[in-house]
């Protein structure tokens, strides 16, 4: 069995898990395309959240993260937890569409958020266009100076 039961810290002062099965786990305050993506694929693969298949929040003193948890009297739960850690063995993403579009929705993000200097910079390190710092979109960018549009995404994906 690849899937590990939870295990408690030696600090960790919350109610006893360790009757669940870990899956994919989440950092709501530093969001990330790829963790994200898959974390609702998997809760989605579950079935959602159940009285069985429950989503944990933990925290300590350098952040907290949510985690699904699965019940290890819930078989077809448990079961299929296993399909997905097998599947991210072997390849990273559960949902491709679903990570596309929240790697999209971060370039985005940073793009219209950067300002107008921020953008030059990026764009002459690349030397493309400073015009292309005028596009209001990241799809524009992505037309006028892909390159540049490509160290955004990863940028805002880190």
């Amino acid at each position: 069995m690849i899937i590990q039961k939870w295990t408690k810290a030696s600090n960790y002062m919350g109610e006893d898990m360790s009757e669940y099965y870990e899956g994919p786990a989440q950092f709501p305050r530093s969001p990330d395309a790829l963790t994200d993506s898959n974390f609702y694929a998997a809760l989605e693969m579950l079935g959602g959240a159940s009285d069985t298949v429950i989503i944990g929040s933990f925290g300590s003193w350098c952040g907290s993260f949510e985690q699904i948890l699965v019940h290890e009297s819930d078989t077809v739960a448990v079961a299929a937890l296993e399909g997905i850690t097998e599947q991210l063995a072997e390849y990273p993403i559960l949902d491709e569409e679903d990570h596309s579009e929240r790697e999209t929705e971060a370039t985005e993000a940073l793009w219209t958020s950067m300002d107008m200097r921020e953008r030059i910079e990026v764009l002459v390190k690349h030397q493309e266009s400073v015009f292309a710092s005028r596009a209001n979109t990241s799809w524009d960018l992505h037309e006028r100076a892909e390159q540049t549009y490509y160290e955004v995404q990863v940028l805002a994906n880190e």
